[in-house]
């Protein structure tokens, strides 16, 4: 082989590359950026539309409608799904894969401003934003203070605290939650304005017309000019009491006259609660192409900056760190991936019993592990999840070919060549084995790397990140590996001269070698029963499809199943079970018979190809067992076979009937036992969950606090709940009955309750709250959107909710189901 040969011949070529594959994913590690989850776009975009004091149908009639029609004409348009509420409308819109997001966006602003003068004057600029689950802020503040009110705290965090913020490089943004906006309010006195003569709409007007600020001309010299602007603006509430509304009988009427001008704050339309304290809550977001743990570091060194600058009594708390969280995942996955290969290093050592074949064997792993660090940071992937995860199956992969090559070689050792010779034959002749293993593996992972849609964009890093491990692990295996063995053999020993540990190995592997021999009877009976073992295979591959449904008890059961059958297909040919199998067979094929011509009615699917697949199957070996069983009472000679055909039948037919058919794959009568669920995620234990809230339509804002604070107040009475962190109000949408609730538990090691036995505690306990519908996400993944939603549409309201009371009781009834509420929105 011409590597192998050209790695023997050039060893120092070779070393060098190795090293260089080493210093440059050393140099590519450190260059990489580290998040949570790989920068996912799905081909969604948001638009929100503001439009003040509205109903619903006002919403849905003027603002909805024409704009949905005009963005249905924009190329590459999926779906349009559209909600309206009071006094706003939001409107979702997916995209084909493949749509440039940038440029979707664009068309949408520009088809929107296109219809802009049909639209209400009242209506407020559209929101328009791209949709992804992984765009979450990576830092939760909350600013409290017992010598500050809450106005003045809202001038201390914005400007003065969020000017600091987005003065740091990858930050994109910071919301402000529970804000309380300076207001001057006037107050018209109805008696004054009619002694005065003057009406609200005068009023008005003046308050328009005389407080402003705009550029009204330029002066122009011989040879300069002067630009010219009215300072209109009034600061404050004594300047508004001088403001002239009207005139009568040559006396000026001023503001002061006829209403009460005050200095306040606005009405509060969202509120931030830190464990039962009102406080101001700043969320940040990152920008896309920044490390999740630079930003939040860098942040968390800003908060100390402006600590030392905050007034006495006032104190930034520290309510959520995405960056902590990364670290301390990413460090799980850098842990396992140590041990993993720590192991596989000592699994190795175990078999081959020689420190040297370690170590050429061994070296695959860090050469092809750096290496891929090098692919990682071409390709534009991140040290997350997901490439990390790659990593970590690729472990036991990146030796397997060193393994078996390096074996080869200790072979034509053995058949007496010397070392250069046996490494380069070894090699040659193992070469296209090993090669083929290898393309197998990339054959797998690589067209993953290329899936289209939102999955792709989740699996790329994880699969190509896998297929270059794998690649330059065979590289090593066909240059690094025969070269050390040719120039670095392992010495032979005598018996007396061997290490401790040497002779212990040697005695495990004298042991394995004799359960090898054991092995052999294994093969020899699995050859005599060939029938059996097809059994055996089908049997324990549909079993495992229980699991997901029944659990532990249904795969057990289906593998007991599978075990009558196959002892019923090695059992002497009997007539009696011949003729029970036969009948068997025949209900069976009439049962899937009748659900066949059932599915005729509806659409083709490919769960009624696979019925009519095994229908047929059926029908075939029914006829044969029959026409046995014929030939038996004419012919003695075929009865052995015949029988025994009808044992194969019963056999086949109990496993699949104890599994519940290829179709159900479900045990009938068995309870479900630590069944495996389905989710995109799995359960983590991340010590926090997150509460949303929502309080009846026509709520205020004090009422959907009075209700969060009675939730919050039972949680935190829990011993495992460090504190609480709630934000009330949309201020999007300016709806005040939403909110959600952050809740901290402490470490895991100082509770015993997992955060999802404590979240279906907290289930059971917050029911006795009356006047809010509470729902917990143990992930806020996703935006705390519920795994599953029914949507019922149509024409009639009240229809619409005599039918969704009856799909809610369904669906209340449904085991497994939780968090089950009912909205109009």
């Amino acid at each position: 082989m011409f590597i192998s040969d050209f790695a023997i011949k050039r060893p120092l070529v070779t070393v060098v590359a190795m090293l260089t594959l080493v210093v440059f994913g050393v140099f590519a590690l450190f260059k990489l950026k580290t998040d949570e989850f790989p920068d996912v776009v799905p081909p969604v975009a948001m638009v929100g539309l503001i439009y003040p004091g509205a109903s619903p149908d006002g919403v849905e009639k003027e603002v909805l409608k024409p704009v949905e029609d005009q963005i249905s004409s924009i190329t590459g348009v999926k779906t349009i799904f559209g909600k309206a509420y009071d006094g706003y409308g939001s409107i979702i819109i997916e995209f084909e894969f493949g749509k440039d997001m940038n440029e979707a966006t664009q068309e949408v602003r520009d088809g929107i401003s296109a219809i802009r003068s049909d639209l209400p004057v009242e209506l407020k600029e559209p929101i328009i934003s791209k949709f992804n689950d992984t765009d979450r802020p990576v830092m939760s503040l909350a600013l409290t203070s017992t010598a500050l009110d809450q106005s003045q705290l809202t001038r201390l965090a914005d400007p003065q605290i969020t000017r600091e913020l987005r003065s740091i490089s990858g930050v994109a943004e910071v919301q402000i939650f529970g804000k309380v906006e300076r207001e001057l309010t006037v107050e018209v006195q109805p008696a004054r304005l009619q002694a005065a003569g003057v009406s609200v709409g005068q009023v008005v007007q003046a308050l328009q017309a005389q407080n402003l600020a705009a550029p009204v001309g330029r002066v122009t010299g011989l040879l300069d000019e002067r630009s010219i602007r009215l300072k209109g603006r009034l600061e404050g509430p004594r300047d508004f009491e001088q403001m002239v509304v009207a005139e009568r009988n040559g006396q000026l009427i001023r503001l002061g006259q006829v209403a009460t001008v005050r200095d306040g704050v606005e009405e509060p339309r969202t509120l931030a609660i830190y464990n039962g304290k009102q406080s101001v809550g700043i969320d940040i977001k990152k920008s896309k192409g920044y490390s999740t743990t630079d930003v939040s570091d860098k942040i968390r060194a800003k908060v100390k900056e402006i600590e030392k600058e905050l007034p006495t009594g006032t104190q930034i708390e520290l309510v959520k760190d995405a960056g902590t969280r990364v670290n301390a995942a990413v460090l799980n996955v850098e842990e396992a991936l140590f041990l993993g290969a720590l192991l596989t290093v000592l699994v190795v050592f175990l078999f081959l019993n020689s420190w040297r074949s370690t170590v050429i064997t061994g070296l695959a792993l860090p050469v092809s592990v750096f290496a891929s660090f090098i692919a990682v940071w071409v390709m534009g992937f991140r040290l997350e999840t997901m490439s990390l995860l790659g990593l970590s199956l690729a472990i036991g992969i990146l030796i397997d070919d060193a393994i078996v090559v390096r074996e080869n070689i200790v072979r034509h050792v053995e058949m007496g060549k010397d070392h250069y010779t046996a490494s380069r034959e070894g090699t040659d002749e193992i070469g296209l084995a090993v090669a083929a293993t290898t393309f197998s593996i990339l054959a797998v992972f690589v067209p993953i790397g290329f899936m289209p849609g939102v999955g792709g964009q989740w699996f790329k890093p994880f699969a190509l990140t896998v297929a270059c491990a794998v690649a330059v692990s065979l590289f090593v295996s066909f240059s690094l590996d025969p070269m050390l063995s040719a120039y670095w053999p392992d010495p032979h020993k005598e018996e007396h001269q061997k290490a401790w540990i040497t002779k212990k190995l040697d005695v495990f592997n004298h042991w394995f070698n004799r359960q090898a021999q054991n092995y052999r009877k294994v093969i020899g009976w699995a050859l005599d029963h060939r029938a059996a073992m097809v059994v055996l295979a089908l049997g324990t591959f549909f079993a495992s499809f229980t699991i997901p449904v029944k659990g532990l008890s249904g795969l057990a059961v289906a593998l007991l199943a599978t075990v009558l059958a196959v002892w019923l297909i090695t059992r002497q040919p009997n007539f009696v079970l011949h003729l029970i199998g036969t009948l068997v067979l025949a209900g069976a094929a009439v049962g899937l018979g009748k659900q066949v011509v059932a599915s005729f009615g509806g659409a083709f699917t490919f769960k009624t190809g696979l019925k009519i697949a095994v229908l047929a199957a059926l029908i075939a070996l029914l006829l044969w067992t029959a026409y046995g069983a014929f030939r038996r009472l004419l012919d003695r000679r075929y009865a052995n076979w015949t029988s025994n055909l009808g044992s194969i039948a019963l056999g086949v037919i109990v496993a699949v009937l104890a599994i519940g058919g290829v179709p159900a794959l479900h045990v009938p009568g068995v309870p479900a036992w630590r069944n495996v669920g389905i989710g995109f995620f799995p359960e983590d234990d991340r010590a926090e969950f997150i509460v949303a809230i929502e309080t009846p339509p026509g709520s205020n804002l004090e009422y959907t606090r009075t209700k969060a604070e009675e939730a919050a107040s039972l949680i935190r009475a829990h011993k495992e709940v460090k504190y609480t962190y709630t934000t009330l109000g949309d201020a999007t949408a300016g709806a005040v009955d939403v909110g959600n609730m952050y809740v901290r538990m402490v470490p895991k090691s100082d509770r015993n309750l997992s955060v999802a036995k404590f979240a279906s505690k907290l289930r059971r306990e917050m029911k006795g709250i009356a006047g809010i519908t509470l729902s917990v996400f143990e992930s806020d993944f996703g935006g705390g959107r519920k795994q599953l939603q029914f949507q019922l549409r149509g024409g009639d309201l009240a229809t619409l909710t005599a039918a969704a009371d009856k799909v809610m009781e369904v669906v209340q009834q449904t085991p497994g189901a939780v968090d089950v509420s009912l909205s109009t929105k």
